[in-house]
């Protein structure tokens, strides 16, 4: 057995999900000594933690080991665990019963008693999150882990992605698992909403309550603790890529309650020098507040950024697109070659200043639930002559991207709105509309329309020939929903071979993990 051939033991472990290779190092030591950098490599170079004193014990345990720390490339907390906070003993029953079916038949003693141990997981949460040594924890684990170029928050693992092989790993999960009657967040009850056969009207209410109800502290708390942690690693971090959400998450870091202390934005600066990625989640600043927000992150990275995933939408409350333009007037860009925007709401003017630096470098160009604000006003059936005015202002707009970035070499658009209301759009060379969700007429096949520099014709020609259709009888009546959750947003890319004029050829790859 000692004879076997790392590459063998890696071919082995290849056919083995996470649960079954960890069985597999169990049973023997041989196999458990010869698959130790294997298993790190495959598996740990990808580490989540949830915001609880087990899984950040865990994660100082991990990094102990030298063979596993040095594997991990990318770390990210996870903040909420709970869906939602203070839950009260009724809505604990009727969530208890709808995730737990046999719940039904237990007694109000035992009812009580899994309530008592919830109240008390999260009270622990809630209390270990404002501590100092959650500071001092995380600070000891990223001076370990010196290869970590990633580092972000992310949202807690849904179902789906739990039961698919994934190269993630999820610290202190499994462990809150085995002490909760069900899985804490909502993205879970959500899920169990969706398989019960006929959830009573309480029931969906309680979940529905669970499901809007994200903006809780604990993420503007997770944030702070995790950059102080790693402005108080030294020497610093070479840290790369930095998100404060991941663009295609449902949750997103509260920013209208985030501030940064002066000390805390002085330190990150030499991190945000060198930063190369950023993926943010903005929300509008409060107009009382004078100390630092995450506005400043996106405008001091800015110069030294390739990459830039950007999200304004307020999921709540309707956005002013000033909002964009003043953080269009302070982003200097220099190197970016990759711009996405995500639950936007601007003005073609305010757009044009943001491209003003970005363009002269940029290649890549993603706007998924983009809403134009323009001076034309809205109704919900509005005359013909109003709809012709809509198109002619989002063909404005178009005519501004074929103007400002005609050397981009690949574009794609979905969900685009007017004042949050949908539009229609049609490419005619591939014969692929985006329309308003709900409508007959949904190509469903449709992910949105897309230009890359290997069609047979110009980024100019192919932008002209976009068509806007304000015949469409209902042109105006679907808006963007409140939630992102309630529109699947797809907007990764598919991998894509650009061949230059020189025929050297470009990879557009967007990744998300």
């Amino acid at each position: 057995m000692e004879k076997l051939p790392p590459e063998l033991v890696d071919i082995i472990g290849s056919h083995l999900g996470y649960p079954d290779w960890c069985a597999l190092r169990l049973t023997c030591k041989i196999i458990y000594q010869l698959s130790s950098s294997l298993f790190a490599r495959r598996y740990f170079q990808c580490v989540s933690v949830i915001l609880t004193r087990e899984a950040i014990a865990e994660l100082e345990d991990l990094t102990l080991n030298e063979s596993f720390r040095n594997e991990v490339k990318e770390l990210s907390l996870i903040p909420q665990v709970f869906g939602d906070y203070g839950v009260d003993l009724d809505a604990f029953t009727s969530i208890l019963h709808l995730c737990v079916p046999e719940s039904q038949q237990w007694t109000a003693k035992e009812v009580q008693a899994q309530y008592t141990i919830y109240v008390a997981a999260e009270t622990d949460h809630l209390a270990f999150a404002e501590s100092a040594s959650l500071v001092e924890s995380l600070t000891r684990c990223l001076s370990r882990m010196r290869n970590v170029s990633t580092i972000g928050l992310r949202a807690y693992p849904s179902q789906r992605l739990c039961k698919e092989k994934s190269p993630h790993v999820c610290l202190g999960r499994r462990a809150l698992q085995e002490r909760l009657p069900f899985g804490p967040c909502a993205q879970l009850l959500v899920s169990s909403a969706r398989r019960s056969a006929d959830p009573s009207p309480s029931m969906r209410r309680v979940v529905w309550d669970m499901w809007v109800d994200i903006r809780h502290p604990v993420w503007t708390k997770g944030l702070t603790s995790l950059l102080e942690a790693m402005c108080a690693v030294s020497p610093p971090l070479a840290v790369q890529r930095l998100y404060t959400c991941l663009t295609e998450d449902e949750f997103a870091v509260p920013p209208d309650c985030f501030t940064l202390s002066q000390h805390l934005y002085h330190s990150l600066q030499p991190i945000l020098h060198v930063l190369v990625d950023l993926d943010i989640c903005l929300g509008p600043p409060k107009p009382e507040d004078t100390a630092e927000s995450l506005h400043c992150l996106v405008i001091r990275a800015a110069p030294n950024l390739q990459i830039l995933r950007l999200t304004l939408w307020d999921q709540f409350h309707d956005l002013s697109p000033d909002h964009f333009t003043n953080l269009a007037q302070q982003v200097q860009f220099t190197r970016l070659s990759e711009l996405h925007l995500h639950w936007v709401e601007l003005t073609i003017p305010g757009f044009q200043l943001f491209l003003r630096t970005a363009a002269p470098t940029l290649k890549v160009l993603t706007l998924v639930a983009v809403s134009l604000n323009g001076p034309v006003p809205v109704a919900r059936r509005p005359a013909p002559e109003l709809r012709e005015a809509i198109s002619t202002v989002w063909r404005g707009f178009l005519n501004t991207l074929r103007d400002t970035i005609p050397t981009i070499r690949f574009l794609r658009m979905r969900d685009l709105a007017y004042r949050q209301n949908t539009v229609r759009v049609t490419d005619p060379s591939r014969k692929t509309t985006i329309v308003p969700r709900g409508s007959r007429i949904v190509d469903k096949s449709a992910r949105g329309i897309f230009y890359n520099i290997n069609t047979r014709m110009s980024f100019a020609e192919w932008i002209d020939q976009l068509e806007l259709s304000p015949q469409y009888d209902y042109f105006m009546l679907f808006r963007l929903p409140r939630h992102r959750g309630m529109l699947i947003v797809c907007a990764t890319l598919r991998p894509l071979t650009i061949t230059n004029p020189d025929g050297s050829h470009y990879s557009v790859f967007q990744r998300y993990n």
